[in-house]
C-alpha cells in the first residue's frame, strides 16, 4: 500500500492564540474555543469558496473574482488583498499551491499557465464542465501524494464520456452526482481522460479526506419530499472507490441502510450542504484530530462527525446574526477558518481557534494513504444471489424460495441483506415513477404454485414480530396481487403510531395489489385521514411534494372504491387537514366531501384556512360563505378568484381590493371582474387604483396581460379608445413601443379629464433607505404573524405542503435584516433557477403563474402564486416557459407601514 507524508509545517502567528483580541461573534462554540471575524464585505463580497496556500493565507472566491487574503501588520485580521484571478461567475472550486491555480468556473475546469507580476493569472481550459449552477460542478482538491486532483459535482452537471475514460474508472455508468479525479499531468481538451471514483449524488458541494485517501463527502438532502418515508437529510458519508450514494431522481433516494450504500458517519438533518474540513491536527483539541467538520449554509451551523459517533453542533449562530457558512479550511496552524455569504449576500470570514493552545515548534507528520477499494459489499452473498437466481421459469421461482427460506431463519443484518439482495434481484427499486423506492423496476415472474409459495412465506414474514419497514418494500416489489399478503399489509400500515412510516406500508400495499376485507379498507381510509392530523400534531414539516405525493398514493388506493366512500362518510372529514384527499377523490365523492367542508368552514370561521376556501370556490352553492371571508386578507384572493366569474355589484369593493393584491392572477381576475359589472360612474380613487397597478408592471407575458385587462377596463369605464394594440403574448421591441405610448395617452386623459394623481410605485432603493430608519427594537411577534399573513407571505413560504417559496425557518440565522430586506424590495436580483416563475397560458385566455410541482407529457401540475394546485393538459396549453423572474412579487412591502416591518421581522425572527 503507497503512503504519503504531508508535512505541516509551523509559523508561529503572534495573533493567534490571544483570546483577548477575540471580537463579539454571536456565535456559540464549545468551551475553550473563540471566534474572530477576519476580513468583512469589503474584501470578500458574496464569499463562495476558499482554500489556504502554503503559508497559511486564506484564498477566497466570490462573484468575479479569486483573492488571497493579505494581514499586513500581523495581528491577525486582514487588511487587504491580492486578486488571483478575474473571473465572469464564482469559481465554486479554488486550489493554489503557491504557484499554479486551479478553478471551476466559467464553463471549464482552468489551470493557471502565466502571471504577470502584480497581474491576475492567465488560465488555460482543461476540459469543458457544468460550472455557475446550484447543482453543477463545485470543489477541487488534490490527493496527498500530488498525483491526482479530485473535483466534486452535483446531479446537474453533464456527464462527459472523457470524465470516466480511464480504463481504471471504478465507475463505468456514471449517474446523477460525482466525483471525479484525473492525473496531475492530465492532458487539455481531446486529451483529457479521467476517473469516476464515486456517484449517486444530489448535490455535495465539498469533499475532503480522511486518513486512507477515502473521501468524506456532505451530500444534500431532498427537502420537498420532507415527512415523506423516502425523505433523506443531509448526509455525511465516508466513500470509497465504486461507490453509489443512492441518489436516483427527484422521487427516492436509497436509504443507508443499504448494504450496497457508502459508509454513513451521520446525518444532520434539513439543510444546505456546503464546506467540508478534515481535521489532520491535535492542536484543534485531541477530541476532533481525524474528525470531518462540515458547514450548513440554510440553518448557519458547523458539525463535525466521527466514524461511530453523534454528529454534533459545533458552531451555531445566535439571536439574528447572519452566519450562512459557504466554505470551511483548516490553515498550517490548526485554526479554522470559515466563509459567509451566498446568493448575494454579504461575506465574511471568520477564523476559530482552541484558547491557550501552544504551536510545536516542530513539524506535525499526518499520514495520509490512497484511496482503497470498495471492501463494503458482501461479495459471496452477492455472487451467491446472481448465481441462483439468473435463471427462468420453474428454478427462478425454486431459487426465490429457497432465499426466503434463508430470510425466514435469518434475523438482524442478516435478514437485511438477504431482503436487499432480493430487492436487487427484482432490478431493485428505483426510477422516477409515480411508486419509485416501492415498486420493482423488473416485473416478478413465477410459475402458479411457487407463486402460491412465496405469498405464503411472505405472509409468515410479515406477521413475525420486529421491523417489517423492508419486508414490506419486498411484498409490494413482488406484486402477487395476493388478497392475504395486501390484508398483511394493511394491518400493519393500521396498528402503525408513527404517521411517516404508515405512509411506506401504504405505498406498499398500493403496489402489492389483492382484495382488501372491508375491516382493511375501512381501517386504511381511518389511516389515511389520520396521516396529515398527526403529522401537523406533531409540528412536522412538510413541503412541495408532499401534497402530490400523497394524492398519488390516495389515488391507487381509492381503486376500492369503499375506501373514499368511507373517508366522506367519517363524521371528522372536512378539517384543513384533509383537504389534500378532497382534491384525490373520486368525482362521484366530491359534492358530498364540499357539503362537509362548508359544513366545518361554518362551524368555526375563526379556524377557516385558505385551502378549505378553495376547495368549495368553484361550487355556486357557497358563494355566500366565502362572501364572509372578504375582508380578512389572508382569504382576499381566494374570494376574488371565487366570485370573479359572476360577480354581483356588492363585490365592486372586494375587485377594487383586489387590484392591490401580490398576485397576477388575481390582479387579473379583479380586472375581468369589473368589466362584468355595470358601470357605475368610475371616481378619480377608480382611476387611480388602476394607474397604481400599471405603474408596477414590467413587459412579461402575465404582466402585459394585466396591462390588456387594464385597457379594457379603462375603455369601459370611458367610453374612449386611444387604439392601444392588445397583442397577446407579443414581447417584440415593437409592440412595446406601441403600447407604452398608447398608455401615455391614457395617462394624460385621465390627468386632463378626472384629475388623477400619478404617483410613483417606490423604487427599491427608495423603500431599503426607508427600511433603513426603522426602529426595529418595536417589532412585536405576534403582531408580526398577522403582518405575515396580511402581505401574504404564508402563501408561498407556509402553504401546507404545497410551498412555492423556501422554508423560511431559520432564516435569521443565515441572512442578515438587511440581506432579508433586500431581499424583499428586490425580490428579481440573484434569483436562484429553482425559485424563478413558470408561466403556463391556454387556449382559452387564462395564464397561471407559479411553480412546477409535476410535468409530464401529458401536462403540467403548478402550484401557483395564489396557493392552488392546477392541472393544465398538454393540448390546452398556448405557452409555457420559465421566467427571469422571481415567483416573489415586487412591492411587496410598499404599503406597509414602519412598525409593519418591524414586527415583520421580529416574527422571521422567531422562525
Amino acid at each position: 500500500m503507497r503512503t504519503t507524508h504531508l508535512n505541516l509545517s509551523i509559523v508561529a502567528l503572534a495573533w493567534a492564540l490571544q483570546t483577548a483580541v477575540c471580537q463579539n461573534v454571536p456565535v456559540e462554540l464549545p468551551d475553550g474555543y473563540s471566534i474572530k471575524k477576519v476580513a468583512g464585505n469589503d474584501l470578500v463580497p458574496d464569499a463562495s469558496a476558499m482554500t489556504v496556500d502554503p503559508d497559511g493565507a486564506p484564498i477566497v472566491s466570490g462573484p468575479g473574482y479569486v483573492r488571497r487574503m493579505l494581514d499586513e501588520d500581523g495581528d491577525g485580521v486582514f487588511e487587504k488583498f491580492e486578486t488571483l484571478a478575474v473571473t465572469k461567475g464564482i469559481a465554486q472550486g479554488v486550489w493554489f499551491d503557491g504557484s499554479q491555480m486551479w478553478l471551476t468556473v466559467d464553463g471549464a475546469i482552468k489551470r493557471s499557465v502565466s502571471r504577470e507580476e502584480g497581474q491576475p493569472f492567465v488560465f488555460e481550459d482543461i476540459v469543458p464542465i457544468t460550472t455557475n449552477a446550484e447543482h453543477g460542478s463545485h470543489a477541487i482538491r488534490r490527493s496527498a501524494d500530488k498525483k491526482w486532483w479530485y473535483v466534486i459535482c452535483g446531479n446537474a452537471t453533464q456527464i462527459r464520456p472523457e470524465y470516466y475514460s480511464l480504463p481504471s474508472s471504478p465507475v463505468k455508468e456514471p449517474r446523477a452526482g460525482f466525483l471525479m479525479r484525473f492525473p496531475a499531468d492530465v492532458g487539455v481538451g481531446a486529451n483529457f481522460a479521467a476517473e469516476i471514483v464515486n456517484h449517486g449524488f444530489r448535490n455535495p458541494y465539498d469533499f475532503d479526506f480522511d486518513a486512507d485517501g477515502n473521501a468524506y463527502v456532505y451530500d444534500s438532502d431532498g427537502e420537498r419530499d420532507v415527512s415523506l418515508p423516502w425523505y433523506r437529510p443531509t448526509r455525511i458519508f465516508n466513500t470509497k472507490p465504486g461507490d453509489d450514494a443512492g441518489w436516483v431522481s427527484a422521487s427516492w433516494k436509497r436509504p443507508a441502510s443499504f448494504f450496497d450504500m457508502p459508509t454513513l458517519v451521520g446525518e444532520m438533518g434539513r439543510g444546505s450542504p456546503t464546506g467540508v474540513a478534515t481535521c489532520r491536527t491535535n492542536r484543534f483539541g485531541p477530541a476532533y484530530q481525524d474528525a470531518v467538520f462540515v458547514g450548513d449554509w440554510t440553518f448557519g451551523r458547523i458539525g463535525v462527525a466521527k466514524l461511530g459517533k453523534e454528529v454534533q453542533i459545533f458552531a451555531k449562530p445566535t439571536g439574528n446574526f447572519g452566519f450562512a457558512v459557504t466554505d470551511l479550511e483548516f490553515s498550517k496552524d490548526g485554526s479554522l477558518f470559515i466563509t459567509t455569504g451566498g446568493r448575494g449576500t454579504e461575506g465574511a470570514l471568520y477564523r476559530i481557534w482552541k484558547d491557550g493552545s501552544v504551536l510545536d515548534s516542530e513539524a506535525q507528520n499526518v499520514t495520509l494513504r490512497d484511496a482503497q477499494p470498495n471492501n463494503q459489499l458482501n461479495e459471496q452473498l452477492k455472487k451467491s444471489l446472481v448465481n441462483d437466481l439468473k435463471s427462468n421459469g420453474a428454478a427462478r421461482g425454486s431459487a426465490f424460495i429457497a432465499w426466503l427460506d434463508k430470510a425466514e431463519t435469518s434475523s438482524g443484518p442478516d435478514l437485511e441483506m438477504i431482503i436487499r439482495g432480493l430487492q436487487l434481484f427484482l432490478g431493485g427499486c428505483d426510477g422516477d415513477r409515480m411508486f419509485a423506492g416501492h415498486q420493482a423496476k423488473h416485473a416478478f415472474t413465477a410459475e402458479g404454485g411457487a407463486k402460491a409459495t412465496i405469498s405464503n412465506k411472505l405472509l409468515a414474514m410479515l406477521k413475525r414480530d420486529g421491523d417489517m419497514f423492508e419486508c414490506a418494500r419486498l411484498a409490494g416489489m413482488i406484486n402477487l396481487e395476493n388478497g392475504a399478503v395486501a390484508n398483511a399489509l394493511a394491518a400493519i400500515a393500521n396498528r402503525e403510531n408513527d404517521p411517516v412510516q404508515r405512509i411506506h406500508y401504504l405505498n406498499c400495499l398500493a403496489v402489492a395489489g389483492g382484495k382488501l376485507e372491508s375491516d382493511s379498507a375501512s381501517g386504511i381510509a381511518n389511516g389515511l385521514l389520520r396521516v396529515r392530523r398527526e403529522i401537523d400534531a406533531a409540528d412536522l414539516p412538510v413541503d412541495r411534494n408532499w401534497k402530490p405525493r400523497m394524492q398519488q398514493l390516495a389515488e391507487a388506493l381509492f381503486r376500492d372504491m369503499r375506501i373514499p366512500e368511507s373517508i366522506v362518510q367519517n363524521p371528522t372529514f372536512g378539517a384543513a387537514s384533509d383537504i389534500w384527499i378532497y382534491d384525490s377523490l373520486p368525482e362521484i365523492f366530491r359534492n358530498v366531501a364540499r357539503v362537509k367542508i362548508a359544513a366545518k368552514i361554518e362551524a368555526d370561521p375563526d379556524a377557516a384556512t385558505k385551502s378549505q376556501l378553495q376547495s368549495i370556490s368553484r361550487d355556486p352553492r357557497f358563494m355566500k360563505l366565502l362572501r364572509m371571508f372578504a375582508d380578512r386578507d389572508e382569504f382576499m384572493d381566494v374570494v376574488v378568484m371565487s366570485v370573479h366569474r359572476s360577480p354581483q355589484p356588492e363585490d365592486r369593493d372586494l375587485l377594487m381590493r383586489g387590484l392591490k393584491s401580490f398576485s397576477l392572477t388575481v390582479n387579473k381576475a379583479s380586472l375581468i371582474g369589473l368589466q362584468k359589472l355595470a358601470n357605475h360612474g368610475a371616481t378619480k380613487s377608480d382611476f387611480e387604483a388602476l394607474l397604481a397597478l400599471e405603474g408596477m408592471l414590467g413587459w412579461t407575458n402575465p404582466e402585459i396581460s394585466v396591462r390588456d385587462q387594464i385597457v379594457m377596463l379603462l375603455q369601459k369605464w370611458t367610453g374612449t379608445s386611444f387604439r392601444y394594440p392588445i397583442r397577446r403574448y407579443d414581447l417584440s421591441e415593437v409592440a412595446k413601443r406601441e403600447q407604452r405610448s398608447s398608455f401615455e395617452l391614457w395617462k394624460q386623459h385621465l390627468v386632463n379629464k378626472h384629475s388623477v394623481d400619478i404617483k410613483s410605485s417606490g423604487s427599491a432603493a427608495e423603500m431599503l433607505t426607508r427600511f433603513s430608519k426603522i426602529d426595529f427594537s418595536t417589532g412585536d411577534t405576534a403582531r408580526g404573524s398577522l403582518a405575515y399573513k396580511k402581505f401574504q407571505c404564508a402563501t408561498c413560504h407556509d402553504g401546507g405542503g404545497q410551498n412555492s417559496g423556501p422554508s423560511l425557518a431559520g432564516i435569521a440565522s443565515r441572512f442578515s435584516r438587511d440581506d432579508v430586506l433586500k431581499a424583499i424590495a428586490d425580490p428579481n436580483d440573484n434569483v436562484p433557477d429553482r425559485y424563478r416563475a413558470f408561466v403556463v397560458a391556454t387556449e382559452d385566455g387564462q395564464l397561471f403563474r407559479g411553480s412546477v410541482v409535476y410535468e409530464s407529457m401529458a401536462g403540467i401540475l403548478l402550484a401557483t402564486e395564489t396557493g392552488e394546485v392546477v392541472r393544465v393538459a398538454a393540448e390546452d396549453i398556448e405557452l409555457s416557459r420559465k421566467s427571469n423572474e422571481s415567483l416573489m412579487p415586487e412591492g411587496l412591502l410598499r404599503e406597509a407601514t414602519d412598525q409593519d416591518v418591524a414586527d415583520l421581522w421580529a416574527w422571521l425572527r422567531s422562525l
